[in-house]
């Protein structure tokens, strides 16, 4: 919960923040409970407003849309990431100006 709090508070402040905890996010959600407690905290919208907000940053592209990837494994987390105001056009967003960007593509 700590990621969630740091990524809603700080994430689109400084983008190695941003980095740093989407990236933890991405390797967290790799465990149910993990990607359940996560998604739970608010981390789906504190990832998309990052995103959102550092669209020059390759590397947190990747992590977000690694992150969506994981959390959407969850249900519940599904129904948050489509109900976000900023979760689909943060992916849109990636993959619209990364579009030659391979892994960007695969992982988004």
């Amino acid at each position: 919960e700590v990621v969630s709090w740091v990524l809603l508070h700080q994430g689109t402040q400084n983008v190695k923040i941003a980095e740093y905890c989407t990236a933890a996010v991405a390797s967290l959600s790799y465990v149910p409970t993990g990607s359940q407690r996560l998604g739970s905290a608010g981390v789906i919208e504190g990832i998309a407003a990052s995103m959102l907000a550092f669209p020059e940053s390759v590397d947190l592209q990747i992590y977000g849309c690694a992150s969506f990837q994981r959390l959407a494994a969850n249900p519940s987390n599904r129904g948050l990431i489509q109900e976000s105001k900023k979760g689909i056009p943060a992916i849109v967003q990636a993959v619209k100006t990364y579009r030659d960007h391979a892994t960007i593509l695969t992982v988004c």
